[in-house]
């Protein structure tokens, strides 16, 4: 085989077909179908004689299966695995247009069991079938240079075709399917009844098309690809997956299957009375599985029902509301009765369920230009490490109770209860240093094999494309670029948007500022002892303001500035000290609590050179802290 013969193939788009998402399972089933049809590219250059150099595929359980071979166990190979784009060494100059060919047939096949399920009319054949075969832009270059792939791609000479009338409600960019909407009342009237009859030919389907939607080729057969899994690839993959606010509810589910079993089962039973559906009985999250299985045998049936309901059942903001797509198909009185029972429970809990949510996003710090140069054993290297690390992702999501939507490579997303976010990105950056560790400094320099993270809570109710998108921003643009890599970046994202955003080196926090940035227990309600004041995070907000904005990360804190803060949270009602605690031992107690959250508070950036400096301070530390303390509620 030919050294000089070196196959770089990649794929796309990749965040818009992904981040095209209005439910959790479109955002899966994108990031499912890339690294499917990825893997078919791959599995058409081994069948051609070729060696796959990047990623490490050998154990790849979705990569077993596209080559028919059964993972070990069984029933695996459910999560997106394999990045969208691959080296290989070749034996001619073929290999990449077969791999296209093989990424092509897969895509149409899926699309064409679409059709057969929706059984659409043949009057939008030709639109359907437009927007299919432009759906994806494919580079590939045979070369020594694993950089000529991208000087390849930005050549840019794949024309999407004109796209008139009704845009697609999903991703805004492709006409919708009927083609009827072209501005008119008339027109939109008739657009409105021709997808109202795509809905009714579903039948028991139907609520997988909301009565809203009018969606384009590429987005419906992300919509409804899961459900035509077996027939188009082989095998089935998971059709019911957590929905945000079953996620947002998990921490509060947790407390109350811990706390009052008998209350949880209470709210159960009114909650199926009132025809609340089972929807999430195949996507419970480990923790509340396990929480459900805890409980009095008397119980448990009752609290395995609970951890299996609709997640809108625990809010009463779903519970009132009357839109079909926001809330509960329920009437007057089961409303009432509904509430009123998720009341009690919230009276046990101590507080109600946040309505906010985590998305986690990590990725290897200067991955592409580690790949594209170096000798092929030190890329073989990277390889491998990448491998150790992606078999290690599920795990460790799985056990910080969170659902895994991708993890390729050096990526990983990931949704989370609040709680868990943090403690599992910084989980996750434990997993890839180690799996970089052998090759430092043997193959990568000292500061090279790091992993940068971005976390946004957001509202459940807020527009999950706007998330996935605004958290990729917040990945390259803040922890990557602004914090200087190797780092870690957080938002709260509100129904309305973006409210608060925070960022840091990962080794510049002592663990007990770390420690303020996981969420605490909801047993007792939302301020523990140490919590902090809504009126001493504004104090401190306003003192940070009248700081110097600089200087070197060991500059004290001002000494006066903190003695103005320990007397602000000294003159806190709601703090709880021991009995017969002096006052110059509460100071001493209070000093030691403010530390941690100013650490939090100065802005730290990486320069190139790796050197950590400090660039001024900010109260969005302090803010995130308020926020994670109070759950957002």
């Amino acid at each position: 085989m030919d050294e000089r013969h070196v196959l770089h193939f990649t794929f796309g788009p990749v965040q818009g077909f992904v981040a095209q998402a209005r439910r959790v399972r479109d955002f899966w089933a994108g990031s499912y179908l890339l690294a499917y049809l990825s893997g078919l590219a791959m599995h058409a250059v081994e069948e051609g004689g070729g060696k796959i150099r990047f990623p490490a595929v050998r154990q790849d359980e979705l990569m077993q299966r596209i080559r028919g071979q059964v993972p070990s166990p069984a029933g695996r190979a459910q999560i997106g695995s394999l990045p969208n784009r691959f080296s290989a060494t070749v034996s001619d100059l073929t290999a990449g247009q077969r791999a296209a060919d093989a990424l092509y047939a897969g895509w149409r096949r899926i699309a064409g069991a679409v059709w057969q399920m929706l059984r659409l009319d043949d009057a939008v054949r030709d639109r359907w079938d437009r927007q299919i075969e432009s759906a994806w832009e494919i580079s590939w270059v045979i070369s020594t240079d694993g950089r000529a792939v991208d000087r390849r791609k930005n050549m840019r000479v794949h024309l999407l075709p004109d796209e008139p009338g009704e845009k697609c409600t999903l991703c805004g960019q492709r006409q919708e399917l009927s083609g009827l909407g072209l501005g008119s009342p008339e027109s939109r009237r008739a657009m409105r009844e021709w997808w109202a009859g795509v809905r009714r030919s579903l039948g028991e389907q139907s609520h997988n098309l909301g009565p809203r939607e009018r969606l384009c080729a590429i987005c419906l057969v992300k919509r409804f690809f899961p459900l035509v899994a077996r027939e188009a690839i082989g095998w089935a993959v998971q059709t019911n997956v957590p929905s945000t606010p079953y996620l947002a509810a998990a921490d509060w589910l947790e407390t109350l299957l811990r706390v009052d079993p008998a209350a949880a089962a209470g709210l159960y039973r009114v909650a199926r009375e009132a025809g609340v559906p089972l929807t999430e009985a195949s996507s419970r999250l480990p923790g509340l599985a396990e929480a459900a299985e805890a409980v009095d045998p008397a119980l448990r049936n009752a609290c395995r029902g609970l951890v299996s309901l609709d997640g809108k059942a625990f809010f009463v903001e779903c519970i009132r509301e009357q839109d079909e797509d926001l809330g509960l198909p329920l009437s007057g009185p089961q409303r009432d009765r509904l509430e009123a029972a998720l009341r009690k429970a919230e009276e046990r809990v101590g507080q109600a369920a946040s309505p906010y949510y985590a998305l986690l996003l990590l990725d290897g710090d200067n991955m592409g230009r580690l790949l594209g140069s170096g000798p092929r054993e030190a890329q073989e290297d990277i390889s491998l490490a990448l491998g150790r690390f992606s078999g290690a992702v599920s795990q460790t999501v799985r056990e910080h109770n969170g659902f895994l939507i991708y993890a390729g490579g050096d990526d990983v997303a990931a949704l989370l209860p609040l709680s868990q976010a943090i403690p599992c990105a910084r989980a996750l950056r434990a997993r890839y240093r180690e799996a970089f560790a052998p090759l430092v400094p043997r193959v990568l320099p000292p500061r090279e094999g790091t992993a940068s993270a971005a976390i946004t809570f957001a509202h459940m109710k807020a527009p999950l494309t706007a998330v996935i998108r605004e958290t990729h921003q917040l990945l390259d643009g803040v922890a990557k670029d602004m914090a200087g890599r190797d780092a870690i970046a957080c938002r709260v994202r509100t129904r309305s948007g973006p409210a608060v955003t925070w960022w840091s080196p990962w080794e510049a926090l002592p663990e007990e500022s770390w420690t303020l940035l996981t969420a605490p227990s909801w047993e007792g309600g939302a301020r523990g002892a140490a919590a902090y004041s809504n009126s001493f995070i504004y104090k401190l907000r306003s003192l940070l303001e009248v700081l110097p904005q600089g200087g070197p990360e060991a500059d004290p804190f001002p000494e006066e500035t903190l003695a103005i803060l320990v007397a602000e949270y000294l003159a806190d009602r709601g703090q709880v000290w021991p009995q017969g605690m002096s006052l110059g031992e509460r100071r001493e107690a209070a000093r030691r609590r403010i530390l941690p959250l100013l650490n939090l508070c100065r802005v730290r950036q990486r320069l190139g050179t790796g050197e950590i400096v400090a660039k001024g301070f900010s109260a969005n530390g302090a803010l995130l802290v308020r926020f994670l303390t109070q759950k957002g509620v």
